[in-house]
């Protein structure tokens, strides 16, 4: 490692322990589109299992198929907790959205400024970076998207992707999750977490439709860049060498 990498590291809030919500809404109400999130989810949960962090740690609160008052209660819930053990708040939301923000499962929305607020306020939390991932598909193809306000609080990154139905396959999961994914299994081990949203957003942009691109939304507060404490898995497991097999 070189001397510039390493005062970049010293520089560097390095995420240990992390504390992840991750909250997936599929079966809505009042209209017939039905995002399956099942890949989605299992590429979310591998990272999180590598990267040693903390899931769902809810107490039994329903974090799947929420309505936007069900949503902002759970947020609300959660912000109660002692995360005095945690280096990081990681919230990952799969979801419809309109213009006005992301569809609760009965239709009507919450913002992303009232989906962040509960967690700003949470003094366990302060000076520790709190980042939201948020995957929504469009219910109207003319929807462009909640709009995403600059947060005035520290340590606070969002990003946000929306994108057409079409955008995601039940076997293999929405494009952005897995560019995200794929990204942090290759890099986390040594990339600090802004650069490796500029490799998502360009894998991203070139899995869309060249008549209909988009690129996701990225705003942040952060005072430090972020790194994951992460080994990389390997791809295969080592085999066995044949001398200690057959002497079993």
């Amino acid at each position: 490692m070189s001397k510039m990498d390493k005062e970049k590291c010293r520089s560097a809030c390095v995420v240990n322990t992390a504390f992840v919500l991750m909250i997936f809404n599929e079966k809505y109400k009042y209209f017939n589109e039905y995002y399956r999130a099942g890949a989605d989810k299992s590429k979310i949960e591998m990272f999180c299992e590598n990267a040693q962090f903390t899931v769902n740690a809810t107490k039994g609160l329903k974090t799947d198929n929420l309505t936007a008052d069900e949503l902002e209660d759970l947020l609300e819930s959660i912000a109660k907790t002692d995360f005095s053990s945690y280096d990081a708040f990681i919230c990952f939301i799969v979801s419809y959205c309109d213009s006005q923000g992301v569809l609760g499962v009965d239709g009507d929305s919450l913002s992303v400024r009232e989906i962040i607020r509960p967690i700003i306020k949470c003094p366990s939390l302060a000076g520790k970076p709190k980042l939201f991932f948020i995957h929504n598909c469009r219910v109207y193809k003319e929807d462009t998207g909640p709009p995403i306000t600059t947060p005035i609080d520290a340590d606070i990154m969002v990003v946000f992707s929306g994108v057409d139905t079409r955008d995601f396959s039940e076997k293999n999961g929405s494009w952005y999750i897995t560019a995200l994914t794929d990204v942090l299994k290759e890099y986390a081990h040594c990339m600090n977490l802004t650069d490796m949203l500029a490799i998502v957003n360009g894998k991203f942009f070139k899995m869309q439709d060249c008549h209909r691109k988009q690129t996701p939304v990225l705003v942040s507060t952060l005072k430090q860049t972020v790194r994951f404490r992460y080994i990389k898995p390997e791809e295969t497991p080592r085999k066995k060498p044949k001398i200690s097999e057959e002497k079993n």
